[in-house]
């Protein structure tokens, strides 16, 4: 039976480890210094990215599982994989997806988490812009990947898909912004099939919902970690996306929603992930193309979403943050990963490298009484911050959480298509939703959601 769907996005699932989140309210400390360290939340997101394993597993540590990422095009080297790229950008979006932290343009950076390393490196050649050398236990047969202009792409063949000679990119079903219903939840297409350099279909899931922890899409993706002597209750996510590239994408969407006619040539070149100047996505990259999918998606589809997208938009000054991946605790430290969204005025270009930054937030769990209870759940569904906990927890200091995040933001998790590019999906549990083709519009929406029912705030 032909695979179709994967889901790529699972921090440590709560069957392995989440002894962390525990039920013994008299312990001083939480003990996750093996299941929560740095070094499992790299080993998570080496497998997820690198050999589309959904969840790390118990026995981690010894673990191994074989990459799948990009193409092994030389046979001589098995164990180097090309991944083709249309802007150096992917390459730098991959290290960070795998745990490391770049600046734009940087021209080379180390990630090192316990036994796991990675060695970045520009190379500007025109067959070869970028290299990550790998040493990843997990990942064993794995030694470097090489991102290469998609230009020079080999011919069919490659990626167990034969492209078809007859066919064009106005073939390709889905485009950037089309909408399938699945476990509960709307997954929004951020890159489409590209004719002949991309085959797959990337879909993100927004949780942005008050109950959105109800759904099957997001029913594990909230850990709570029990009170002890030195700290209060948490619910903290889990298991989300790892991919950036996926995550930008869905950012430039957003801006490109909101403010279509600003959408210029300069933002043109960071849309789908693609890059560059390619005749066959132009479609997919001007105004007109933004403006269609805005009015087709309504204002039923962002409650459904749970957004308020001109909230995210109107000041983007205060900006909006996406969480990813996780989080990650030992001892009384706790991290979490998120890319924040802001531009200096509503009408100005998307620029990516200055207007979505990754944040790591690090703060000692004790920062909540043990009387208290801090839920992100309520964070997800766009309400204030700061406002919302302090009046669950008045005595509660969280001002170093405040001080990095804005305002609104919500949990992403994503999966990837990859059957026949030309054809729906082909599954009894996935619902097409306004999807757009042969100039009509697929629109078979019933609003089966109660958006505005509230989380109980007794977690």
């Amino acid at each position: 039976m032909k695979k179709y769907l994967l889901l790529i996005a699972l921090l440590a699932g709560c069957n392995f480890a989440f002894t962390a989140c525990s039920d013994d309210d008299n312990a001083d400390e939480i003990d996750t210094e093996a299941a929560f360290s740095e070094e499992a939340m790299a080993a998570y997101c080496a497998l997820s990215q690198l050999c589309e394993v959904d969840e790390l597993p118990s026995n981690w540590q010894s673990y191994t599982a074989e990459p799948t990422y990009g193409y092994a095009v030389d046979a001589s080297n098995p164990y180097v994989r090309t991944v083709y790229i249309g802007d150096i950008i992917e390459a730098e979006d991959c290290f960070r997806s795998l745990g490391g932290t770049i600046e734009s343009g940087q021209a080379s950076a180390t990630y090192t988490a316990g036994n796991i390393s990675y060695v970045y490196t520009v190379k500007n050649q025109s067959d070869l812009l970028a290299t990550i050398d790998c040493s990843v236990p997990q990942v064993p047969h794995l030694t470097q990947i090489r991102f290469v202009p998609s230009e020079v792409q080999e011919e069919n063949g490659l990626f167990g898909f034969s492209w078809p000679k007859d066919k064009s990119q106005d073939d390709i079903y889905y485009s950037f912004g089309d909408i399938i219903e699945y476990q509960d939840v709307y997954w929004v297409c951020v890159r489409p099939a590209i004719q002949g350099v991309k085959h797959k279909t990337h879909w993100m899931a927004i949780g942005a919902r008050q109950n959105i922890q109800e759904t099957r899409a997001f029913q594990d993706c909230f850990c709570v970690i029990q009170p002890t002597t030195k700290h209060g209750k948490y619910r903290v996510p889990t298991k989300l996306s790892t991919d950036v590239t996926c995550i930008r994408n869905l950012m430039i969407l957003f801006d490109a929603l909101a403010h279509p006619k600003s959408y210029g040539e300069k933002a043109q070149k960071y849309a789908l992930g693609v890059g560059g100047e390619r005749k066959e996505i132009s479609k997919f990259i001007n105004p007109t193309f933004f403006s269609e999918v805005k009015d087709r998606w309504g204002s039923t589809i962002y409650r459904n979403l749970g957004l308020d997208l001109p909230r995210y938009t109107k000041y983007p000054s205060f900006g909006y943050s996406i969480f990813y991946k996780g989080y990650s605790s030992w001892g009384v430290t706790m991290t979490l990963w998120t890319l924040n969204f802001s531009k200096d005025s509503e009408d100005a270009e998307i620029n990516p490298d200055k207007n979505i930054q990754e944040v790591k937030l690090n703060w000692s769990l004790s920062k909540l009484p043990a009387n208290s209870k801090l839920s992100f759940t309520d964070y997800c569904s766009g309400r204030q911050f700061s406002g919302r906990f302090e009046k669950k927890a008045s005595n509660c200091d969280i001002e170093s959480i405040d001080a990095n995040l804005p305002e609104h933001g919500f949990f992403v998790k994503d999966i990837c298509f990859d059957g026949d590019p030309y054809s729906k999906i082909n599954n009894e549990d996935v619902i097409q939703r306004y999807i757009y083709k042969d100039n009509a519009y697929e629109n078979n929406w019933v609003d089966s959601y109660n958006v505005g029912d509230d989380v109980t705030d007794d977690f």
